[in-house]
């Protein structure tokens, strides 16, 4: 039996609980974990950047060096786990690359109420990095507006979404057991 690489994507809504979720599903799975803010900050403050259209290029290199990460994972590894508000067309190319790679896609979609969800952005805001307050704190309409439209996504078969309005129902081992499958 040959055992797929898995890819682990976790996409979802602003202040979902993105982060939190990839970096404790990659830790239980001992896993590689690359969080999209986490390079685009090193990248701000290395490169830096001066408008939008640059902080927009930022965030195009952070999902270049991802898509590079995932080529460069070794064969013997057995998983990646890959977060951001990914884009319908990042999907795309992140499932092509993955039948390229002989990657076995899980793909784990953050939802919840808007109305929360708005509430922890604004207040996590102040407290963000300044690579991502490129646009300011937008306001509730463009927030609600941002949100993910399902079916504008190509999922793979092996996809869930969540509801993390409150975060702390969420049930790991159950997450856990679907990425075991």
């Amino acid at each position: 039996m040959i055992l797929l690489k898995k890819l682990i994507i976790i996409l979802g809504d602003l202040a979902s609980g993105k982060s939190t979720l990839a970096r404790v599903i990659a830790n239980k799975l001992n896993s590689l974990c690359l969080v999209k803010d986490d390079i685009k900050e090193l990248l701000g403050d290395r490169i830096g950047f001066h408008n939008r259209d640059e902080n927009l290029k930022l965030s195009q290199a952070t999902f270049d060096i991802m898509k590079y990460v995932v080529r460069q994972f070794p064969s013997t590894a057995s998983s990646i786990v890959l977060e951001s508000n990914f884009r319908p067309y990042e999907i795309k190319e992140l499932n092509a690359l993955s039948v390229e790679l002989s990657f076995e896609v899980y793909m784990i979609v953050l939802t919840g109420d808007p109305e929360v969800l708005y509430t922890r952005y604004v207040s996590r805001n102040p407290e963000r990095h300044i690579v991502h307050q490129s646009v300011g704190l937008v306001d509730r309409q463009k927030f609600f507006d941002s949100l993910i439209k399902l079916d504008e996504y190509h999922f793979s078969q092996n996809s869930i979404v969540l509801n993390t309005t409150n975060f702390t129902n969420l049930n790991l081992p159950k997450i856990l057991k679907f990425l075991n499958e």
